[in-house]
C-alpha cells in the first residue's frame, strides 16, 4: 500500500509543506515555483522565457502575497539583466506595469518595494522601451516616493535612485516626468 501523502517520502511535496510548519500548501508551490526559476534563471536565462515563465511571474506580482511578489519581482530582475529579449518580453507581458505598480503601493513594504525597484533599474538599463514605459506608468513619481520613505539598511532607496538615473540617461524626454 501507498504511504500517505502527509509521510516523509511519500511525495516531493509533503518534506517542503511540514517544513513551514502549517503554511498555506499552494503558498509553499508557489514559493517552490518562484524559487525553481530562480535558480534556473541564473543558469538560462532565456530557458524560463521560452518555457514561459515571465506570463506567471508577473500575474504573481499582482496576485501573490508581498513575499512572493518580491521573489517574483527578484526573478524577473535576473532575468531582465542583460537580455534585451527578456526585457522585451516582461513588457510584452505588462510586468513593467506590474512593478510600477508596487512601487507606488503606499502599502507596498520597502523591502519588496526594493526588489521592484530593481526590477525595474534593470528593465531601464539600456532599454529606451523600458524606460518610456517606467515614465508613462508613473514610476518616477514612485520611485521618489519610495526613496523618501524607505528605511536605513534596506536596498529600496539604493534602486530607486539607479532606476531613476537610468532613466535620465535613457533620453531627454524621459526626463520629462
Amino acid at each position: 500500500a501507498a504511504a500517505p501523502a502527509s509521510e516523509p517520502g511519500a511525495s516531493g511535496v509533503a518534506a517542503p509543506i511540514a517544513a513551514v510548519g502549517g503554511a498555506n500548501p499552494a503558498e509553499v508551490v508557489i514559493r517552490t515555483f518562484v524559487d525553481s526559476l530562480t535558480r534556473l534563471a541564473r543558469i538560462n536565462k532565456e530557458a524560463v522565457r521560452e518555457a514561459g515563465g515571465i506570463a506567471p511571474l508577473v500575474m504573481l506580482l499582482r496576485s501573490g502575497t508581498e513575499e512572493v511578489q518580491a521573489l517574483a519581482a527578484a526573478v524577473l530582475r535576473e532575468l531582465a539583466s542583460d537580455s534585451l529579449t527578456n526585457k522585451e518580453a516582461i513588457l510584452k507581458a505588462n510586468g513593467v506595469h506590474a512593478l510600477v505598480e508596487m512601487v507606488r503601493n503606499e502599502d507596498t513594504e520597502p523591502p519588496a518595494a526594493g526588489e521592484a525597484a530593481g526590477a525595474l533599474c534593470a528593465l531601464s538599463t539600456d532599454f529606451p522601451n523600458g524606460c518610456r514605459s517606467i515614465v508613462e506608468d508613473g514610476g518616477v513619481e514612485g520611485l521618489t516616493a519610495l526613496i523618501a520613505k524607505a528605511k536605513d539598511g534596506t536596498q529600496a532607496p539604493i534602486q530607486a535612485a539607479a532606476t531613476l538615473f537610468n532613466l535620465t540617461q535613457a533620453s531627454e524626454a524621459n526626463c520629462q516626468a
